[in-house]
């Protein structure tokens, strides 16, 4: 199967700056994201069990970014 490829907070960070940024979706446990505070500004919250279901709604064509941890 093919590699998923990594961003760094700083590749994330400066392709949110572009004209056409991509969808950032925060994927980690509830008890994960319970516990930690800290959210990036503008992503969308989708629960694991649901992220396969979510991407099949997603708008074709658009730049995802997953984060988990």
């Amino acid at each position: 199967e093919g590699e998923v490829p990594m961003v760094s907070p700083e590749e994330l960070s400066d392709r949110l700056s572009q004209p056409d940024p991509p969808l950032v979706v925060d994927v980690r446990t509830r008890a994960s994201y319970n516990h930690d505070g800290t959210r990036i500004p503008g992503s969308i919250r989708v629960l694991p069990d649901g992220a396969v279901e979510w991407a099949g709604d997603c708008p074709p064509g658009r730049e995802v970014v997953t984060y988990c941890s």
